[in-house]
């Protein structure tokens, strides 16, 4: 049943009270794992132009790359890490379960659109997903 209600298109905003996840707290669970992955797989890059900003002198991005590796090991890419962890896991969990919450607040318990707003209820809740995250 739940091949068949993705199909038909109204998956796409609150689907029905039946086929909801039980436990709200997934999204904030899956938006705060995002978050870490994402930071984890793109810190070397950001560690780079960071360091590549500071640096008095020009040096490229596989300068720095060898200059750090050499002196560190592979894991001198991941300097600094933890604090970007600790504040990009809460901002995306605080996205996933705005997301969430304003998905939830644009459709009745059947899943029908409240409002009118048609394909631009994910839209609308992303603005309310992306306003509780910058506040």
């Amino acid at each position: 049943h739940v091949f068949e209600y993705a199909a038909s298109g109204k998956a796409a905003m609150g689907a029905p009270k039946h086929l909801r996840p039980k436990h709200k707290g997934k999204a904030l669970v899956a938006g705060g794992l995002s978050g870490a992955i994402e930071i984890c797989c793109t810190y070397p890059i950001e560690y780079t132009k960071t360091f590549q900003q500071l640096n008095t002198e020009r040096v490229s991005m596989v300068d720095v790359v060898r200059r750090t590796v050499k002196s560190a090991g592979p894991l001198g890419m991941y300097r600094g890490l933890s604090s970007m962890l600790y504040f990009a896991t809460p901002k995306a969990a605080i996205r996933f379960g705005s997301f969430e919450t304003c998905s939830s607040m644009l459709v009745d318990k059947d899943g029908n659109d409240k409002y009118g707003l048609g394909k631009s209820k994910g839209f609308v809740a992303g603005l309310g997903a992306g306003t509780m995250e910058a506040i």
